[in-house]
């Protein structure tokens, strides 16, 4: 098995707003075409969160309708743990491809 993502809640938001340059967005649409894994904790978070509902809701309850949503404490925590964090890896990208 290749290297697994787990996105948190501001990659989430900030993809699903468009804030993201192209190259930052063609890679994160590989990732997601491949597989999306988001915590409990991230649905929740970012469902929450008001300030554009009618905007974005939509779109974010079928982003999380389409989503492997890790319920379980001890799955988040091991996945977390053992899999490249998504906002760890794309500041890493970022800082090489987008200077």
């Amino acid at each position: 098995m290749g290297k697994r993502y787990l996105l948190d809640s501001n990659t989430v938001i900030d993809y699903i707003a468009g804030l993201y340059p192209d190259k930052a967005v063609q890679w994160l649409n590989q990732l997601i075409d491949e597989e999306i894994n988001v915590s409990i904790i991230t649905k929740i978070e970012v469902l929450s969160f008001d300030p554009d509902k009618n905007d974005n809701y939509t779109v974010l309850v079928d982003f999380f309708e389409a989503s492997n949503i890790l319920e379980r404490s001890s799955e988040v925590i091991i996945i977390a743990k053992y899999c490249t964090l998504i906002q760890w890896k794309f500041a890493q990208s970022a800082a090489r491809y987008f200077p």
